[in-house]
């Protein structure tokens, strides 16, 4: 009996390691990875440089497409010490405006910077 289970054990482990060595060898890619491959394609990036402001511990970055009415998209509590922040997911072939705040040791924004056009997207 003890002799059937080990040959049990062995034949099913070989077993998986074939099928799973097989699913993995496989040429192509999952339905996820593929959708997410589709999804990067229909979004864009740019990078913001941010001011240096006296007094400033961090910024705010606050965006929204031209067409929008009111700010919807924010990147809150960005250290002072940050130049540049990589802006992901905007929408491809769409215009964006951004205006920045600095914000002081108290916690309070004080300074905003003029309203924006967000250029040289690249595609992600």
């Amino acid at each position: 009996m003890l002799l059937f289970r080990r040959v049990l054990l062995i034949t099913t482990c070989l077993t998986l390691f074939v099928f799973l060595g097989a699913d993995v060898s496989r040429k192509g890619v999952t339905q996820s990875v593929a959708g997410i491959s589709v999804a990067k394609g229909l979004f864009a990036q740019a990078t913001i440089t941010l001011p240096r402001v006296d007094g400033a511990v961090s910024y705010n970055i606050y965006y929204k497409e031209v067409t929008d009415g009111h700010y919807i998209h924010a990147v809150r509590n960005i250290p002072a010490s940050t130049t540049t922040y990589l802006v992901s997911y905007l929408k491809k072939n769409k215009k964006y405006h951004y205006k920045i705040s600095a914000i002081g040791t108290n916690g309070k924004e004080f300074w905003w910077s003029k309203v924006t056009l967000l250029t040289d997207t690249l595609s992600m």
